[in-house]
């Protein structure tokens, strides 16, 4: 599947990203950018399509230029999704879908800006992530 260029909100105030790839190499979102309103209640709906057992992903909202730091701060908390509960550049996370399995979120978007996405599950940060930006 190519990865769509951007995604808006359904009229459900749903996004649903899916989260694919068989290696390392292969995994990524299906989307590079989640275009969303400023300070609203949406659902995040990731849907793991991955074809191998050892892909697990989730979906992280995070403050810009942050995705190193958060995500080497939640390598210590598998038992919370690879999210540090305390990391303050947190705004949003999804828990961790297993192959085929579908995770959701439902948060208030944060003020008009550019944040980021990423999969916060150990290494895969650097290849899944993306821009979340709120108008």
């Amino acid at each position: 599947m190519p990865a769509r260029a951007e995604l808006p909100l359904n009229e459900n105030d749903t996004i649903t990203i899916v989260g694919m790839g068989a290696t390392m190499n292969e995994m990524k979102y299906d989307t590079k950018v989640l275009r969303v309103p400023a300070n609203k209640e949406i659902t995040i709906e990731l849907i793991n399509q991955s074809t191998d057992a050892s892909m697990p992903h989730n979906l992280v909202v995070i403050q810009k230029g942050t995705a190193d730091d958060v995500g080497q701060g939640g390598l210590q908390y598998k038992e919370n999704n690879y999210v540090n509960p305390d990391d303050e550049n947190v705004i949003a996370n999804t828990p961790v879908a297993q192959m085929g399995e579908t995770v959701y979120v439902t948060f208030t978007t944060p003020a008009a800006g550019d944040y980021d996405f990423i999969c916060s599950y150990p290494g895969h940060w650097g290849l899944m992530n993306g821009r979340f930006v709120t108008r």
